[in-house]
């Protein structure tokens, strides 16, 4: 159910979160998403900076390390139950803050923002 889904990623420690769940959320703490500063976002929606990488992004902190644990939890969601693929996005598509202003982004706009 939605309910369970969101159940398993909703909880904040990643110790409390089962398997490769828990891995995946880890991975993308690692990331620092709620460092991502709004204005990154819109623009990275500006067509012209998107060719000269005009981001206000900090990811000083984000090392091989971390995109490395990222894709080998990805990889191996990927092979996991539908049901935790679904609890995923459903997570992703949170926002980052545990409070939420109204400019704050949702993960995956703050980890596309990381990742370009």
């Amino acid at each position: 159910s939605s309910q369970t889904q969101q159940s398993l990623f909703m909880a904040r420690d990643s110790g409390r979160q089962p398997g490769v769940l828990g891995k995946v959320h880890a991975a993308i703490n690692r990331l620092g998403l709620e460092q991502v500063n709004p204005a990154s976002w819109a623009a990275l929606r500006e067509p012209s900076n998107v060719a000269s990488a005009c981001l206000d992004a900090n990811i000083d902190h984000v090392g091989v390390g971390s995109l490395l644990m990222l894709a080998n939890v990805l990889h191996v969601l990927r092979g996991d139950a539908e049901t935790a693929r679904e609890a995923f996005w459903e997570w992703l598509s949170q926002p980052v803050e545990e409070n939420p202003s109204a400019s704050c982004l949702l993960r995956s706009q703050a980890i596309i923002v990381v990742l370009s």
